[in-house]
């Protein structure tokens, strides 16, 4: 299918997502050396055809960005396609369709965060938060706000974090969306989260009434058990 693209002149994004269906292939057919091979035919495509035509480069610097994070975890590595891929996406270009808020600024934050540059994620996360909002991705949403608020408490704002636990939970409980087991895991983690935070707030009856709530959810959650022997500690 990129052959005949390139052949006849056709839309170009065509030829990039025949690509990335190929390097996807390329992955799940070899388990020990597929990731890095796919990696590798991707870069080379950039190569050939990312100078000549730029709309595209976004959509294969996405796919590699997502192949070093979630397969190889070599998250410098990650950054950098992200961020080629966010500079392409907010200069016009497509690099990806949609859900953005999802797929290209949340695990972009994310990267941040790794690095310990709270600051970033906050602003990122906000972005993929409005994002989201915008393209009624009902079911990243909560989780946004989720990755919000451990944003926040990682930069001490522990006031905006409970905030965004808050709004997170309770916007999934009127709007669920997605499989019930990534309803329950977000669920799950907001409340945990939201203990957290009242527990260094130095509310721990909040923060024992929060974790409890998450242990309704999941009784095995270790963070909602980590902060009910905290709250017993403390006593």
């Amino acid at each position: 299918a990129a052959q005949l693209v390139s052949a006849n002149d056709c839309d170009w994004e065509i030829w990039a997502r025949a690509r990335i269906i190929k390097a996807k292939v390329i992955w799940r057919s070899d388990e020990q050396d597929g990731a890095q091979r796919a990696i590798d035919s991707l870069k080379s495509d950039i190569a050939q055809a990312g100078s000549p035509h730029p709309q595209i480069a976004g959509l294969l610097h996405l796919q590699i960005a997502y192949l070093y994070n979630k397969v190889k975890r070599e998250y410098l590595n990650a950054l950098a396609h992200y961020e080629k891929a966010r500079q392409s996406h907010e200069n016009g270009f497509k690099a990806i369709g949609k859900n953005s808020g999802q797929f290209l600024y949340k695990p972009l934050a994310n990267m941040y965060t790794r690095l310990g540059e709270s600051d970033k994620a906050v602003n990122l996360l906000q972005i993929a938060r409005d994002s989201s909002i915008g393209q009624r991705d009902t079911a990243s949403i909560p989780e946004i706000y989720c990755d919000l608020g451990r944003a926040f408490m990682d930069v001490g704002n522990l006031t905006s974090a409970c905030n965004n636990y808050d709004t997170g939970l309770q916007y999934s409980l009127q709007n669920p969306g997605g499989s019930e087991e990534r309803i329950t895991d977000v669920r799950t983690q907001l409340l945990s989260n939201w203990a957290e935070a009242m527990w260094r707030a130095g509310d721990p009856d909040s923060a024992r009434t929060l974790a409890n709530r998450s242990l309704e959810y999941d009784p095995e959650n270790p963070e909602a058990l980590l902060i009910l022997g905290e709250v017993e500690c403390q006593k």
